[in-house]
Formats: C-alpha cells, sequence, structure tokens
C-alpha cells in the first residue's frame, strides 16, 4: 500500500492506510512489536493495547491469536529500584496477556557487545535425513 501521503502523526491515519485495506481477508493471527514511543504513557498504552486488540478482533469476527514483541531492554541500567518509565510500559505489555489467545515474544537481554561465535557448525542447523 502506498503510504506516501500518510500523516503518521494524525489519529486513524495508519490504521486506514494499513489495516482496514485487510479486513476483507482472513488472519491466522497478527504480532505486535511497537512501544517505545509509549513509553510516557504507559498507563495510557495499558488501556489502549487491549482495546485495539479486541477491536481488530471484532472487526475481523473472530478471536484470532495476537503475539506482542515485548520492548527490549536496552536502557541505562539502574543500580536500586527508581522510577521507570520503560520499566512501566513493559508491565502495561504484560498485563494485555490478561486477554485471551494473547502471547508474548521476550528478547533475550541486550548484549553491550557482540557475542563470540566459537565455532562455524553452532551456526549451521541441520535437518535428520
Amino acid at each position: 500500500l502506498k503510504t506516501d501521503s500518510v500523516d503518521r502523526k494524525t489519529p486513524t491515519a495508519i490504521y486506514n492506510k494499513m489495516i482496514v485495506p485487510y479486513l476483507p481477508y482472513a488472519v491466522r493471527g497478527a504480532i505486535w512489536y511497537q512501544g517505545e514511543s509509549n513509553s510516557s504513557r504507559a498507563a495510557q498504552y495499558k488501556d489502549l493495547l487491549p482495546l485495539m486488540i479486541n477491536d481488530w478482533r471484532q472487526k475481523w469476527g473472530y478471536d484470532f491469536p495476537f503475539y506482542l514483541a515485548q520492548i527490549a531492554n536496552y536502557m541505562t541500567r539502574q543500580t536500586g529500584p527508581e522510577e521507570s518509565q520503560w520499566a512501566e510500559l513493559r508491565e502495561a505489555q504484560l498485563q494485555t496477556l490478561n486477554l485471551e489467545n494473547t502471547g508474548m515474544a521476550v528478547p533475550a537481554p541486550f548484549q553491550s557487545r557482540p557475542l563470540k561465535r566459537t565455532s562455524r557448525s553452532a551456526s549451521t542447523t541441520t535437518s535428520p535425513s
């Protein structure tokens, strides 16, 4: 779909351009990765994400699987308890799992340097014959 003229800050613009055209088609599920820009509004995100999921399911007419990709924890490590908008947003994502037929992919911990590969075969997958 052509989205050149979509003002991404206009409410519903992206939805109308990128979701509505697919409503006539069946879906097997959805994978949702979004949230960083909502870190300052975690309480709002906690309310809006389940509403969006339920709205999409209502529009398609069935309770399809909806998977979230948790935002990665790459913020500065905190040494003690303190306020964290990032943590609040991750908690909002976690609470969405109270909806039926939802799941979450949790990323591996962020590494400050690349992992070393010990052997070439470690990255090769073989299938049984």
